[in-house]
């Protein structure tokens, strides 16, 4: 069997993170000692707060866009421009909510909650080993996701795009690839880290006491919210590697980078293939 340069390459690209992968399920004993010794994030938060701020986004950003859309044509390239605008609206007022949440409830306010700047370039680093170790794992999710709903459904079956990705190659317009970038990979991943990993999993383990056990249901809310089915192993699995990170480091900057670069490469990864497919029917 003859394979293709595309298999060779992303064979090539990929060994090393699943030995890196197959390097930490060793060296922790399959995770089983992986956050040994981590001490969680001491907070007086209400149980309540974080499904509050998510229905603040939730409201905020139904009320912008619906207000919005009288205006503007559905299928045009400003409707996808206006969704955007309207989640970082919601995703920026409900960042300064949980800002102040956390400054009344944990203790040593940010610094307790994971925001130290100081250490931001380690982070930033092994946020990349990290993502780099775990995309075999995500790839396989998404391999074996779309395989069953083969068996299913058929073999005209196809993984549903993320909105923002079906925006991205309907409307190649350059300010709204720009904002798209800024909100996607800039503020998204500053909202949902902190909504998920900050206070939601935080409460976790203080009910729960065992940082896994707060890690593996934070991961189950995060895949579920982002709606589409198809997504939910990817995500699963994205999210135990976020959260992981977090309760390790204790620096909510690492998930947050995690997140941004996950982010980042599949609007890329989007965008050319785009433009490859638009080249190819030219």
């Amino acid at each position: 069997m003859t394979l293709s340069p595309e298999t060779i390459g992303a064979i090539v690209f990929l060994s090393p993170a699943v030995a890196v992968f197959a390097y930490w399920l060793y060296r922790t004993e399959f995770g089983k000692t992986a956050l040994e010794g981590t001490r969680a994030r001491r907070n007086l938060m209400p149980f309540y707060i974080p499904l509050a701020v998510f229905f603040l986004w939730w409201l905020i950003l139904s009320l912008v866009y619906m207000v919005s859309a009288k205006w503007i044509e559905p299928d045009g390239w400003r409707a996808g421009l206006i969704l955007n605008i309207a989640l970082a609206v919601a995703a920026l007022t409900a960042i300064l909510v949980m800002v102040r949440v956390v400054r009344l409830y944990f203790a040593r306010g940010l610094r307790g909650f994971g925001f130290r700047l100081r250490g931001a370039g380690r982070d930033f680093y092994i946020a990349l080993l990290n993502l780099y170790g775990i995309w075999p794992v995500v790839l396989a999710s998404i391999l074996l996701t779309d395989y069953a709903a083969r068996q299913i459904y058929g073999p005209d079956w196809q993984i549903e795009q993320h909105e923002q990705i079906q925006i991205l190659l309907k409307h190649p317009h350059f300010i709204l690839r720009v904002i798209l970038f800024v909100v996607t990979v800039g503020i998204v991943p500053v909202f949902e880290e902190m909504l998920f990993r900050g206070l939601i999993q935080s409460k976790l383990r203080s009910y729960l006491g065992r940082p896994w056990a707060a890690v593996a249901v934070t991961s189950v809310a995060f895949a579920v919210v982002h709606g589409n089915i198809s997504h939910w192993p990817a995500l699963f699995v994205l999210s135990m590697c976020m959260g992981y990170s977090y309760e390790r480091s204790g620096s909510l900057l690492r998930p947050i980078f995690i997140h941004a670069f996950f982010n980042g490469i599949m609007l890329t990864l989007a965008m050319f293939e785009g433009q490859a497919q638009a080249a190819a029917l030219w």
